[in-house]
C-alpha cells in the first residue's frame, strides 16, 4: 500500500484545509497511521486507532482534534476501498477528558489594582 499517494489523494479531497492546518492537524495522525502498516498489519481496529493517537496526551484538545481528522481520513480510505473495512474507526472510543480549570487566574485585589 502506498500511503504517500493515499495521503496526497485525501489532501485533494479536503480542499478547505490550508497548508499549515493540514501540516498541524491532519498529517501527523495520517503519518502515524502509515507507520502502523509497516511490517505486520495491525490486529484490530481499536488498537490500531489508539496506536495512531499515542503521541498526544489522552484528553488533550489536540488529541481530540487529531482523532477527528484521523477518523475522517480512515473513513475516506475505507469507503473508497483503499483500506479493508476492518480498519473502520469505532463509532465511539472511550476517552478520558482533562478537567477544565474553573475560576479566575487573578484574585480580586489584582483586578481592582
Amino acid at each position: 500500500m502506498h500511503f504517500r499517494q493515499l495521503i496526497a489523494s485525501y489532501q485533494e479531497f479536503v480542499p478547505n484545509a490550508g497548508k499549515k492546518t493540514w501540516a498541524k492537524f491532519d498529517l501527523p495522525g495520517l503519518s502515524n497511521c502509515a507507520e502502523q502498516f509497516k511490517g505486520r498489519l495491525p490486529g484490530n481496529c481499536e488498537g490500531f486507532c489508539l496506536a495512531c493517537l499515542k503521541q498526544w496526551e489522552p484528553g488533550s484538545p489536540m488529541r481530540q482534534t487529531s482523532r477527528q481528522k484521523l477518523w475522517g481520513g480512515i473513513n475516506w480510505a475505507v469507503q473508497r476501498g483503499h483500506l479493508n473495512t476492518i480498519f473502520s474507526p469505532p463509532a465511539s472510543l472511550p476517552e478520558t477528558l482533562k478537567l477544565k480549570r474553573v475560576g479566575c487566574p487573578l484574585d480580586d485585589t489584582q483586578i481592582l489594582a
